[in-house]
Order: structure tokens, then C-alpha cells, then sequence
């Protein structure tokens, strides 16, 4: 592969910036569709344990991309693959909503990074 089309190379810390970009946007996206009341209605109030899930997956795929190992990098695809299931069972049946639309901005981070980190080896 030609050195150009290689990318950009790894920070020091070995993860490229764009993953905890994503790991970021999961976070603030989930957290930002449980917490933004619309129609007098909140997340936290009306599906506690799914946010607290949801919240708390968004959590592991932040800690599991800052740090790197093999256990973080477990720690990583559990995350996404919890805020996935969360977008499914709660984004996806308000996604016209602002605060469906915020959940789905955290699922397709999620879901980005799940892709590439399971195609790449990152």
C-alpha cells in the first residue's frame, strides 16, 4: 500500500483520533437523548433502567477507546454493542424526535465504531 494511502498515523497513545471522536459523540448522544424532556416526557423518568443502560454502555466505549489493551479493546465492543442495543429498543421507536434524533447520532458512533474497530483490528 502506498504511504500516502495509509492515513495518517496513530497518536501516541496508538488509537487514531476519529475513534474517540466517536467515542465521544456516543456518549453525548445517548446522554443528550435521555436527559432533553420533550412532550413533558424525559428518559430518565419514563425508561430508567434503559437509560442508566444506555448511559452506561456510552461509558464503556469511551473508557474502552481511551485506553489501549486487549481488555479495553473488549471493554470498547461490549460498549458499542450495548448502545446499539439500547438505539434499537428505544432510539429506533422515536427516532422523528429530537431526542430520537440525538440517541441515533449515538448509535451510528457506536455502530462506526464497532465496524471498524472489528475490521481493523484497533
Amino acid at each position: 500500500m502506498p504511504r500516502w494511502a495509509a492515513g495518517p498515523p496513530a497518536p501516541a497513545g496508538g488509537r487514531p483520533g476519529w475513534l474517540l471522536t466517536g467515542a465521544v459523540l456516543a456518549v453525548l448522544g445517548t446522554l443528550l437523548g435521555v436527559s432533553i424532556p420533550e412532550n413533558d416526557r424525559l428518559g430518565w423518568a419514563d425508561y430508567p433502567a434503559w437509560a442508566a443502560f444506555g448511559v452506561l454502555a456510552a461509558l464503556a466505549l469511551f473508557v474502552g477507546t481511551v485506553l489501549s489493551s486487549a481488555r479495553a479493546r473488549d471493554l470498547q465492543l461490549a460498549g458499542a454493542a450495548g448502545v446499539l442495543v439500547f438505539w434499537v429498543f428505544i432510539g429506533l421507536p422515536m427516532v422523528t424526535s429530537n431526542t430520537g434524533f440525538c440517541l441515533t447520532v449515538g448509535g451510528l458512533s457506536a455502530g462506526a465504531i464497532l465496524y471498524v474497530s472489528t475490521s481493523t483490528g484497533r
